[in-house]
């Protein structure tokens, strides 16, 4: 991604003035549709503006990450856990997929195949970051209803480096048995995103989103006030 970013109109590296609240403006570019622009002071969020919110007459999207923490609990000083591969289907019931975006795909093994109109294959590596994909439907009724089906899902042992932990490179059946499963309706996600947990793993999370979102977007920030811009 590019961020443009500018403080009371300097830019990082220069010096502003202190006294009054400043004047924040943001162009963020992204390699896909942006999801949303967080601006974070001492750790909080102070601001935040949606660009995927469902929209009527705009193509329904339905967007599926997974993540996985890197944090150790407790105070302890241990070294941050490995990362986790992940492998299973995507099926939409009561929809067309129309085609597929992958998301934050920055491993070279990241894999999301979209096998039929109704199934998507995934293979993906994530540490601390968030891989996953947006689905674009053309038929997305009332009642249309998603299932993430995990059917494989392990840790790295050690310092693997770009090999996945178990030989990938095609999809497998749709007849996999689940680890995990997780059903949703779509409409169930479109204010509030769903999370579902993957025991001793990480977290998935799915919306309903505007498929069409853009892809630049500014924000203009003074005290308290926001303004933002597509």
């Amino acid at each position: 991604m590019v961020v443009k970013l500018s403080v009371d109109d300097k830019t990082p590296g220069q010096s502003t003035g202190i006294g009054k609240m400043p004047v924040i403006r943001a162009r963020v570019l992204g390699t896909a549709a942006i999801d949303h622009i967080d601006v974070i002071h001492n750790g909080q969020v102070e601001y935040r503006s949606d660009y995927l919110s469902p929209v009527d007459n705009k193509p329904t999207g339905i967007q599926v990450m997974f993540t996985s923490p890197t944090e150790t609990p407790g105070d302890e000083v241990k070294f941050p856990l490995n990362g986790v591969t992940w492998q299973g289907w995507i099926e939409v019931s009561n929809g067309t997929i129309a085609s597929i975006t992958p998301l934050g795909a920055d491993h070279f093994t990241d894999k999301f195949v979209r096998t039929d109109f109704r199934r998507v294959w995934f293979v993906c590596k994530t540490r601390g970051d968030f891989d996953g994909v947006m689905l674009t439907l053309t038929d997305a009724p009332s009642d249309t209803q998603v299932k993430v089906r995990i059917t494989s899902v392990k840790r790295d042992e050690g310092p693997q480096g770009g090999r996945l932990p178990f030989g990938v490179s095609e999809p497998g059946t749709t007849a996999d048995r689940s680890l995990y499963e997780y059903t949703f309706k779509a409409n169930e996600t479109a204010s509030t995103q769903g999370k579902f947990e993957v025991p001793q793993f990480g977290f998935v999370y799915a919306r309903k989103v505007n498929a069409a979102g853009s892809w630049d977007a500014e924000i203009q920030l003074q005290a308290g006030k926001a303004a933002c811009s597509e």
